[in-house]
């Protein structure tokens, strides 16, 4: 193998385990901002769960630190945009 496709392959890799921890660590971020929303609030409605999944890692960030003061769920998701 040359030089050039050992590189191209390791670059490759490298962005393909950059995108498994990215991915990684927005399903953890997923997964508290729902247990907590599920302990502060009860049962977390679907058109709220379906903002969790759709969420960035800013928002979910945001959400979960919302979570802790918010009075209600809308609140949660009532904060400004990061």
């Amino acid at each position: 193998m040359t030089s050039a496709k050992v590189a191209w392959m390791e670059e490759g890799k490298a962005e393909g385990i950059a995108e498994g921890k990215a991915e990684g660590r927005a399903e953890a971020m997923t997964a508290t901002l729902t247990k907590l929303m599920r302990r502060r609030f009860g049962k977390v409605a679907d058109d709220w769960q379906g903002r969790i999944q759709a969420g960035s890692a800013q928002e979910l960030d945001a959400w979960i630190l919302a979570v802790l003061d918010a009075p209600s769920p809308e609140a949660v998701f009532s904060q400004p945009r990061p």
